[in-house]
């Protein structure tokens, strides 16, 4: 969602699709664009407004919030990771193996990384003061980039698996965290790529990682549950869905977690739960899997994608508005 209120989705069938979500009981498409092939990058935007996304024909695409196109720029292969912007740069990384940054106004290359050892399908997160990108790749590593020209400040410990979640820091920025195709999520030091912590996730964890105001960390895994993890490494909760949980969590102001299942729901879980087992609010079945991360605008209305080809709004009771 953009500052408008504008939703911007994805889709395999090639399109980049800007949807007013206004009307009340229905939606509006504004416009769309095809990008050639399939579409697994979500879509950010720039301070401008500008809409930022990877396309698997290998190119990171820029539009105007118009829908006209500013630029494309190839990487040499495919773009699935989510771009991040800071400052007059974007972060993404591609299949080629490098992590680029590109220049938001014209797509010109400021520096790719030295390849990092297989696909980059991870997305990039920016340390605070926007020095450093932190990105994990299919050499079962992740690593830290200078953001001024893509030299590598480390390389983490090979993590058993490939590293296709997100990483996120920590409330102090200290700690980053990561999810791997090893079964597992780790806690690294920021600084030096160190492990401090793993836990075992009894599946896969390629749902990127999610840290609220209290340092508390949830992600899915393909063990089918949602976890919340304390600081330490140490379990708060977990809640078992029917399938895996390959989408990303959001939280909202009242601390209420909505994640998506390949069961085909989309959970409303209290995050604040002190006990073994997180409390459901409710679940909405989509009819398809749900592999999208969840939006929220300001009025609570939460907005995600099916496999079942449609994007879905709920009110926050779970109800369905379109």
């Amino acid at each position: 969602l953009d500052i408008n209120g504008i939703l911007y989705i994805g889709s395999t069938d090639h399109f980049l699709y800007a949807l007013d979500p206004t009307p009340v009981s229905s939606i509006t498409k504004s416009w769309n664009r095809d990008l050639q092939r399939d579409i697994y990058s979500s879509a950010v935007f720039g301070n401008d407004g500008s809409i930022y996304v990877g396309s698997d024909d290998g190119n990171l695409y820029a539009y105007n919030p118009n829908g006209t196109q500013k630029w494309a720029s190839p990487t040499g292969g495919m773009v699935r990771s989510t771009p991040v912007v800071g400052g007059t740069t974007v972060y993404v990384g591609s299949d080629s193996g490098n992590t680029f940054a590109l220049n938001t106004v014209n797509g010109t290359q400021v520096w790719a990384s030295p390849n990092l050892g297989g696909a980059v399908r991870s997305s990039p997160t920016l340390k605070a003061d926007g020095t450093v990108v932190y990105i994990g790749s299919d050499s079962n590593e992740t690593y830290a980039l200078n953001a001024t020209n893509g030299t590598q400040v480390w390389a983490s410990p090979d993590l058993g698996g490939l590293v296709r979640s997100t990483p996120a820091l920590s409330v102090d920025g200290n700690t980053l965290y990561v999810g791997s195709d090893s079964n597992k999520t780790y806690a690294l030091n920021a600084a030096t790529g160190a492990k401090i912590w793993e836990f075992d996730a009894n599946g896969s964890v390629r749902s990127s990682l999610l840290v609220d105001a209290n340092g508390t960390i949830y992600f899915g895994s393909g063990d089918r549950r949602i976890y919340a993890l304390n600081p330490v490494g140490t379990k708060k909760w977990e809640y078992a869905t029917l399938d895996s949980v390959n989408s990303s969590p959001i939280i909202d102001g009242n601390g209420i977690l909505y994640v998506g299942s390949n069961d085909n729901n989309l959970y409303a879980l209290n995050s604040s739960a002190v006990v073994t087992a997180a409390t459901i609010k409710w679940k909405f079945d989509a009819n398809g899997s749900i592999y999208s991360s969840p939006a929220i605008d300001g009025n609570g209305t939460v907005y995600f994608g099916s496999a079942d080809t449609k994007v879905y709004a709920l009110e926050n009771n779970g109800t369905k508005k379109w």
